[in-house]
Formats: structure tokens, C-alpha cells, sequence
């Protein structure tokens, strides 16, 4: 998948994902409260709304599999990442960027990782 237009319906998904846990976790800890049926109801509206853009035929098959893959995903490792990126310089960061690039890419990438003690090859 690489329209924007797909990129934006992914980014959707993984927000609607983020809330179905929020809500759940409300859910789990106030079983019996009025709030607890609300967003259950929000939760069945967002599985919903999941399941319609698993299926609709205007999207592209790479982004009805992009969307399942975000939602079976760690969605909270993205803001990790991003908690992370925000760590490295900018020459750092530059040269991260040029590694995504290839990896969107399609080209095969090879990081060296280089410490004091020993060289990592990641593929």
C-alpha cells in the first residue's frame, strides 16, 4: 500500500484500535457502571465499523490487508517508536529515514550495529 489516501484509512483504524482499548479497559474496571454499557455499545459501533472497511469494495485489497494488519497489531508501539526517535540526533534520524525509505521500498537492507564490544548484522 502506498497511496496517502490508504495511509490515512490505516492511521484510522489504529485510532479507532487505540479507543476500543481504552474503552475496554474502562469497561474491565467499572463492570457495573452506566459508563461501562455506553462504551460497550461504543465498542460493538467500532467493531462495526472494522468489519464494513474489512469488506468494502471500494477499498484495494492491500489496504483491506493493511487494515487487518494495524488492528491485530501493538498499536501502541508506533508512539513507542516515535518516544524513541525523538531521542536521536539529527543526523541520526536523517539516516533512519533513509533506512525506512529502502525498507517501504521493497529493497533488501542490511543495519550494521556497531558497539564497543561487537558488530550486529540485522536483515
Amino acid at each position: 500500500m502506498k497511496t496517502k489516501g490508504g495511509s490515512n484509512i490505516v492511521s484510522a483504524i489504529h485510532n479507532l484500535a487505540i479507543v476500543k482499548l481504552h474503552f475496554t479497559s474502562f469497561i474491565n474496571e467499572h463492570k457495573a457502571s452506566s459508563g461501562a454499557r455506553m462504551f460497550s455499545t461504543c465498542n460493538s459501533r467500532i467493531d462495526w465499523i472494522y468489519e464494513q472497511m474489512q469488506c468494502h469494495p471500494f477499498l484495494d485489497q492491500s489496504v483491506r490487508d493493511a487494515i487487518k494488519s494495524e488492528w491485530q497489531s501493538d498499536v501502541f508501539l508506533p508512539d513507542e517508536i516515535e518516544a524513541k526517535i525523538r531521542l536521536l540526533s539529527p543526523t541520526q534520524r536523517e539516516a533512519l529515514e533513509t533506512v525506512l525509505d529502502d525498507i517501504l521500498e521493497g529493497k533488501e537492507t542490511t543495519i550494521h550495529v556497531v558497539d564497543a564490544n561487537n558488530v550486529t548484522k540485522i536483515k
